[in-house]
């Protein structure tokens, strides 16, 4: 029986599934108290089982079993409805990214100097990733430009908040953080021209080696939020998106297809990667392997 709901699960719920000892007791336990539920349900008449059922012991056990269940497979929905959200995300970026190198192409070479100083040396590490720094500030200068929105951390007031200019936010009221301090003058010079060594070079400046990292949240780059609200997987995603920029510099060549749109698509508050758009990619020889 356990076999069986092994191989059920591996086939319609995955890897996780199959090998939660939870999950097999469920379904094996199901199969048994479930068909007992249905033997004695037989013999009562047909216009009465849909009462008598609340009051047999193995009808009741069925339904607290499906209830368990479905408990279950909501938890995972819920984890594989986050990892898609999280992965759309990650690409969104990466496809952001990809469009302002290609429109900025003086980027491209030392970009892949660094990677093939960086990885030909240390290999494939965290350190490794962290000595990204190029890499670090083009990623964090086009999330500056394009960020996944231009208001974000969506909040209710609890209670009636005023301001230090006065303004009072009612009780039960959206409330949202702008991304305008992205493109203040005050906070970056041109702020609307996309500098690659931006953040590069302000690491190099006394007291902002922290701030001008690409998962560091700060009032003027909320890129991945800010404070208790700040993007917890965003290390993670700076990992991933650096691994996935390294092949694809190593390995392609790309360029905007002429007449091609790369501007970010705005629907409402979110900012998306422009799906029009298009790119000509062409296979090179990587100089290194990784």
């Amino acid at each position: 029986m356990k076999l069986m709901a092994r191989i059920t699960s591996r086939v319609f719920l995955g890897k996780e599934m199959c090998r939660n000892p939870q999950w097999l007791r469920i379904t094996s336990t199901y199969a048994v108290i479930a068909f007992r539920a249905v033997e004695e349900l037989r013999l009562w008449p047909s216009f009465l089982r849909p009462v008598v059922q609340w009051f047999m012991p193995h009808c009741t056990q069925s339904r607290a079993l499906v209830q368990e269940a479905r408990d279950l497979i909501n938890l995972l929905l819920e984890r594989r409805r986050a990892e898609t959200l999280r992965a759309s995300r990650v690409l969104g970026m990466i496809l952001l990214v990809m469009f302002d190198i290609a429109q900025n192409p003086e980027l491209v070479e030392p970009l892949r100097e660094e990677i093939i100083a960086v990885l030909g040396k240390q290999g494939w590490s965290k350190n490794s990733l962290y000595n990204l720094k190029l890499m670090d500030s083009v990623l964090k200068e086009s999330q500056r430009l394009k960020p996944i929105a231009i208001a974000s951390m969506r909040r209710f007031t609890t209670h009636n908040v005023k301001l230090s200019d006065g303004v009072i936010l009612p009780k039960n009221r959206l409330t949202l953080v702008s991304a305008h301090q992205h493109w203040d003058p005050e906070h970056y010079k041109d702020p609307l021209k996309f500098d690659g060594y931006r953040f590069f070079n302000m690491r190099r400046e006394p007291g902002k080696e922290s701030k001008a990292q690409l998962v560091s949240a700060t009032p003027d780059h909320m890129g991945f939020g800010y404070g208790l609200h700040a993007c917890p997987g965003r290390f993670f995603a700076s990992e991933e998106i650096k691994i996935a920029l390294s092949h694809i510099l190593l390995k392609y060549d790309f360029r905007p297809v002429e007449g091609s749109s790369m501007e970010p698509r705005k629907y409402g508050l979110n900012m998306n990667a422009n799906p029009t758009a298009k790119l000509s990619v062409r296979r090179r020889k990587e100089e290194i392997v990784i």
